[in-house]
């Protein structure tokens, strides 16, 4: 589902039907905001700045909405759809209302009620919940973690129906709490006496967090259950330890307290033909066919310029510009700088010649090693800031630290310490590249993966490796990137740095074409001055850059070269004057003239 779809989705709620909303994560009931459900608004302004990717649309109810949940699904035992069809037979059919038909296969139905006490309940009936003051839900066209949509069933929608009063007798049985069997008139919550009551509250807690509630809304939740179960009631620092404790379930899945597996289901064995469409797609990279989603290292000498890379790399991404010729995929960039400072960053930047994007955040303030916190930290700040896709490691013997797993060797240490720095990276699909050096005397290695400082370890723990091999001294600002991939096929590129603008350009083969295919002509032709002006002076080395996008050695007299035979046809064809030669503030270069 596109991102411009759930926002004028979300925006039509708000306006004019004034529905609270706010995000959540794609394919996912968590929400993306600090404060849940409380952030919602009506607020156009607001939405709009909230849904910059394809976020699931949550609705707060409350204000005059309570929304009935029906769960079905019969192979889990869930049979909320016959638990209804025997409530109106006894009370009577519901009205017709919106009808929301969700993802996981149940409805939704959505009612007109100013009752400040329906707040959160679940399991008022076998299969039945309703979500009120301090709740919410997944409206369409959001998408399900099984790749389903919730849709509104044809008829029953927010513009062709209208939203009916809440029936008395399903709001006397919501207020009436979760009952053992099917609710009767006489019906009375069953009582849970001293002894039991602790396990009880924490299995009903544990069923909420598996039905995709926030914390909040558990303890919300189970302080009325609480009440109405408990003989004597539980005190209120008793149900909110139980609900922290269920809170480090994932949303969604936690049920129970975890039952003992059976060896086979303890191995999460899969078959290929039960992978769903999303489980099929191959890896995502975030630079095509170089830097994947997973864990990255890139590679060189000191002082070979791999910082100057690292930051060239995330200001593309950060901008989606191509990176070297390679596509990217734009997204926020997170830049830990663990050995330099504001102003070397700072520095280094301002050299270069593209703007400098907003979107790319460094730090040199981090005090955690990847063994002591730092992979948590790492994951929490994606999940705060879910655009942060790619975060660059410089360097990663900072953030290694003195790393050591007791008596383990140190091949075995390295996978201990990275397998879940690559595990968390694959998890939240982001992309995380270290900066790393290489290990004396790594010209003299034969592969790639061994001229990286520490053990193979590394390279085995690795989505791609990056590699900047000088070609020739170290500081002639010539090298060779090879490249990696587990999962591509990869290559190599030769490389200069250019030290005016502190970028490294890839080398290209000139071609030799007509007059509008030659790159520098066609460059002139497209950037002409305005007529009759005084004409625009560029440096030869400019005019090589604004043409090709890169830089080589003695670009000047390619330059000369490739002008000298053009001149008389660049003013016949298109009355543009070229003085060669021209000397402005000590350098060299053309004069361009407008004839016409």
């Amino acid at each position: 589902m596109s991102r411009e779809k759930l926002l004028k989705r979300a925006k039509d709620y708000a306006s004019p039907m004034g529905l609270r909303v706010f995000p959540c994560r794609p394919k996912e009931k968590a929400p993306a905001t600090a404060h849940g459900c409380k952030d919602a608004t009506t607020d156009l302004e607001q939405i709009a700045k909230w849904w910059d990717c394809p976020y699931n649309i949550g609705i707060a109810t409350g204000n005059g909405i309570v929304v009935l949940d029906v769960d079905i699904n019969h192979d889990a035992g869930k049979y909320g759809d016959e638990t209804l069809a025997d409530l109106e037979g006894q009370y009577g059919p519901l009205p017709e209302t919106w009808m929301c038909l969700t993802g996981g296969g149940g409805v939704h139905y959505y009612f007109q009620c100013d009752d400040p006490a329906l707040t959160v309940g679940v399991e008022f009936a076998p299969g039945l919940d309703y979500r009120g003051n301090g709740g919410y839900v997944i409206a369409p066209p959001s998408v399900h973690q099984n790749g389903r949509t919730y849709e509104w069933e044809a008829g029953h929608t927010p513009t062709n129906c209208a939203l009916a009063p809440l029936p008395d007798w399903l709001h006397r049985l919501m207020l009436q709490g979760k009952t053992k069997d099917k609710p009767t008139n006489s019906a009375a919550p069953e009582k849970v006496t001293e002894g039991k009551r602790n396990d009880e509250m924490f299995r009903l807690a544990a069923s909420l967090r598996a039905k995709g509630l926030t914390v909040e809304e558990i303890t919300a939740a189970m302080m009325e259950a609480n009440k109405s179960r408990c003989d004597p009631p539980l005190s209120k620092q008793e149900i909110e330890t139980i609900c922290k404790s269920v809170g480090r379930y994932k949303q969604g899945t936690a049920d129970m307290p975890p039952e003992k597996k059976s060896t086979f289901d303890s191995l999460n064995f899969y078959t290929i033909p039960s992978l769903t469409e999303e489980e099929r797609r191959p890896p995502e990279f975030i630079v095509d066919g170089m830097i994947p989603c997973g864990l990255s290292f890139l590679s060189g000498a000191p002082k070979i310029r791999k910082t100057f890379l690292g930051l060239q790399l995330s200001f593309s991404v950060a901008d989606g510009r191509p990176f070297l010729g390679r596509k990217t995929v734009k997204c926020d960039v997170a830049y830990l700088d663990l050995e330099g400072s504001k102003s070397r960053a700072a520095s280094r930047a301002e050299r270069m010649s593209t703007d400098i994007p907003e979107n790319v955040f460094i730090t040199n303030n981090i005090k955690e090693r990847l063994a002591d916190g730092l992979v948590d930290k790492l994951r929490e700040l994606h999940r705060e800031n879910p655009k942060i896709r790619m975060i660059v490691i410089d360097t990663y013997s900072r953030a290694r630290g003195n790393f050591k797993a007791g008596s383990s060797n140190a091949y075995d240490a390295e996978i201990i310490l990275l397998e879940p720095v690559q595990r968390m990276a694959i998890e939240e699909k982001i992309a995380i590249l270290c900066i790393h050096h290489d290990k004396k005397g790594a010209g003299f290695a034969l592969d790639s993966f061994e001229r990286m400082s520490g053990t193979m370890g590394i390279s085995g723990s690795a989505d791609s490796v990056l590699n900047l091999i000088a070609d020739g001294k170290r500081f002639d600002g010539k090298a060779i990137l090879e490249y990696t991939p587990r999962d591509a096929k990869g290559g190599e590129m030769n490389l200069v740095f250019d030290d005016r603008l502190g970028e490294w350009q890839e080398v290209v083969n000139l071609p030799k074409e007509d007059i509008r295919g030659n790159p520098i002509c066609d460059w002139i032709i497209r950037n002409v001055p305005e007529k009759r002006s005084a004409g625009m002076f560029l440096p030869y080395e400019d005019v090589f850059k604004y043409a090709y996008h890169c830089q080589i050695k003695n670009s000047g007299d390619e330059v000369r070269k490739q002008l000298e035979s053009r001149r008389d046809e660049l003013y016949s064809g298109y009355g543009i004057g070229i003085q060669m030669g021209v000397k402005s503030n000590g350098d060299r270069g053309i004069r361009i003239i407008n004839l016409l």
